[in-house]
């Protein structure tokens, strides 16, 4: 076997065979979305295709602890560990299916059901923008778009993946959950110490210090996520 650490045809190969491995669990979860888009107007009485953004949120940040269960598992993940083929290619591999395909290709879904909706009643009302989903109106841009918000959200689900061995959706759910309330305690304690520093301060300064907070959150957070998770994939022992 090649012993390089990345080869594209490897790479290739076995993108495809994980596409076909998680290709069932895919179309089921496509068809739940149709499912509940479907009976969406039963809250509104009508058809809106932004109904499809929160349940591509949702499967997306699912479908990952679905995909790789038994990632790392000391007797059911042997199969994956036994693949010819790197840890950084079999990392990359999940992160391009989870983080690159599975949302894109729901997101292209959800416009061509949109296209069919159009195209059977004639209302331009239920046209899903694909494109809007990749750019925002403010100065991040496509760092603050639909798509990048999923997978944003999905980092957690790549670290977690890649972090536990065992329990993987509990324990990201339950890590996730304690870190948020400790930021909330921290920033509870120091709220009013906070609040009297930022009415010292004029409107720009204050402007920078959110644009700052919401870079660290929206960019810097979910990249170190995938880091972390890549070089636990690397120091893994399978």
């Amino acid at each position: 076997m090649n012993t390089r650490e990345f080869s594209i045809q490897r790479f290739g190969l076995l993108l495809k065979s994980e596409l076909l491995r998680n290709l069932k669990d895919s179309l089921i979860f496509i068809g739940i979305i149709l499912g509940l888009y479907l009976i969406s107007p039963i809250n509104d009485g009508r058809f809106s295709t932004q109904v499809f953004l929160p349940y591509i949120g949702i499967l997306s940040c699912i479908l990952p602890f679905l995909f790789y269960k038994n990632l790392f598992h000391p007797t059911k993940g042997v199969t994956f560990g036994m693949l010819p083929a790197s840890q950084t290619e079999k990392f990359l591999v999940l992160f391009t299916l989870c983080a690159l395909i599975l949302p894109l290709g729901m997101l292209v879904f959800a416009w061509l059901v949109s296209l069919i909706g159009v195209g059977l009643t004639g209302h331009t009302n239920m046209m899903f923008n694909l494109l809007e989903q990749f750019t925002s109106n403010d100065m991040l841009g496509f760092f603050n778009s639909n798509f990048w918000m999923i997978i944003t959200a999905q980092s957690v689900a790549v670290w977690g993946v890649c972090f536990f061995k065992s329990k993987k959706f509990g324990k990201t759910v339950a890590s996730t959950i304690s870190v948020m309330t400790a930021l909330t305690i921290i920033f509870s304690i120091y709220g009013f110490n906070r609040h009297a520093f930022l009415m010292n301060l004029e409107e720009p300064a204050i402007t920078r210090i959110a644009l700052i907070i919401l870079i660290a959150v929206s960019i810097v957070l979910p990249i170190a996520l995938w880091v972390w998770a890549f070089f636990k994939m690397r120091r893994q022992q399978f």
